[in-house]
């Protein structure tokens, strides 16, 4: 552990008084810390650094670009684990980083989730740093804790919550206490959006399904566990590379033949990954898994989607019926939540941290020699919206040999009163009634 390390550790984590007084060096100009991490862990990191805060001076790129760039560069370090930066290390290396090339910005400080809003908060270790960019091209930028996020994502825990902008204690002084407090921009439903589509061909009892999916804003939570170590790196250093750099970790040949070692034993891991999300979808295994990707990392702040795709086999969805055919269309819809007598009487608020939505698209290729029973067909769309959220599955044959199934469900609220409960449990019973229906395929 570096000195420097160790000062940060030293540092007080206890408020006395004014909430800033005990972080106030890092604030000031001519700060350094984010430029020795760029020197000390990265192949040419400082003159990287310095490079890009040139080209902001010089109208290359803007200064949203040029922030969005160094907050990437930042987490390649962070999110990697190589430079062994904890949530308050990266605000104070990314503050000081940008101050150090002059860009236009400010402090603040919000308090964690699952901790009393910021103007009751009495210790530092429920809080968490911010950088705001100031002017026309205003953003917050975050440490990514708990994920990995986009310069352009407001990350879930910060939804909506107290913040207050750091002030020098003189001028702190001139305002009434509440006034320094303000509210993060709350995020909406289209931010945080998790976009499926199911392709899927009925081979015999077998069913080929190709799936894609789609992540934004608090929806990727869900993807995160997919990751390996080889899909994070590598997408970093593909975003880093735009402005024709070449971005790598400063290691020996040990360290780099081992990080190979943990690339291949990632693979492996990651297989077993894509099979546990296939069963997480449709409540059972894969009966063969054939591939598995991910195409998107979504750090890009101008295409924040993270998206992967897996390709496999299901071989009990389709069952024989004389000479017709059994689908069980509603597993081909992510299986959905059951709820226990116990969990459907509250008498608090339900957190979900986000509005968020789920929209699926299936697709079913029909066998060759079948038709699809039309009063089958009839009694397989829904529709329920209410205050809480939403459900509507919609299902059409466009063609002759193609059936479609257009679903939403959607989370309103970020935190529900508990007086709209009963409205959420009807959503969340018809999206798990939908997971049980059929639909017969007739031989012609």
């Amino acid at each position: 552990m570096t000195e420097f390390e160790l000062n940060l550790m030293r540092q007080p984590w206890w408020i006395i008084g004014d909430r800033w007084d005990q972080d106030d060096w890092w604030l000031e100009n001519g700060a350094v810390a984010g430029n020795l991490v760029m020197k000390n862990y990265l192949k040419d990191g400082h003159k990287i650094a310095k490079d890009i805060g040139k080209m902001v001076k010089d109208g290359r790129i803007s200064v949203r670009e040029g922030a969005d760039y160094l907050y990437n560069l930042l987490c390649y370090l962070y999110i990697g684990n190589l430079a062994r930066l904890n949530a308050h290390d990266f605000a104070l290396q990314y503050n000081s980083l940008l101050k150090a090339h002059k860009f236009p910005i400010e402090a603040g400080l919000s308090s964690v989730p699952d901790q009393e809003p910021l103007y009751d908060v009495i210790n530092l270790n429920n809080t968490i740093f911010f950088t705001s960019l100031q002017g026309d091209s205003s953003r917050y930028y975050f440490p990514p804790k708990n994920g990995i996020y986009s310069p352009s994502d407001m990350i879930p825990g910060a939804n909506g919550r107290v913040a207050m902008m750091w002030r020098k204690p003189k001028e702190r002084k001139k305002v009434p206490d509440g006034d320094n407090y303000f509210r993060l921009p709350a995020t909406t439903l289209a931010k945080n959006r998790n976009i499926t589509y199911v392709d899927a061909v009925i081979d015999g009892s077998v069913i080929d399904i190709n799936r894609k999916e789609i992540h934004t804003g608090a929806a990727k939570r869900h993807a995160f566990p997919i990751l390996s170590e080889e899909d994070v790196n590598e997408g970093y250093r593909k975003y880093l590379s735009r402005y024709g750099h070449t971005v790598s970790v400063k290691e020996n040949k040990k360290r780099a033949a081992e990080r190979m070692e943990r690339y291949a034993d990632g693979r492996k891991e990651q297989k077993e990954d894509f099979k546990n999300e296939i069963r997480e979808y449709h409540g059972e295994y894969p009966s063969e898994f054939v591939d598995g990707k991910v195409t998107s990392l979504g750090i890009n702040p101008d295409s924040t989607a993270l998206v992967y795709e897996l390709s496999y086999k299901m071989d009990n969805l389709v069952k024989r019926a004389g000479n017709n055919v059994i689908l069980s269309l509603g597993k081909l819809f992510c299986d959905q939540l059951e709820l226990l007598p116990s969990d459907r009487e509250r008498d608090v608020d339900a957190y979900f941290g986000t509005p968020r939505e789920y929209v699926t698209r299936i697709s079913v290729d029909i066998p060759s020699g079948y038709t699809v029973n039309e009063s089958s067909l009839s009694g397989l769309n829904r529709l329920i919206l209410n205050e809480s959220g939403a459900f509507s599955a919609n299902t059409t044959l466009v063609s002759p040999d193609k059936l479609q199934v257009d679903i939403i469900k959607r989370y309103n609220k970020g935190v529900l009163p508990v007086s709209e409960w009963p409205e959420m449990l009807s959503v969340l019973d018809m999206a798990s009634e939908w997971n049980n229906v059929s639909i017969l395929l007739e031989k012609k």
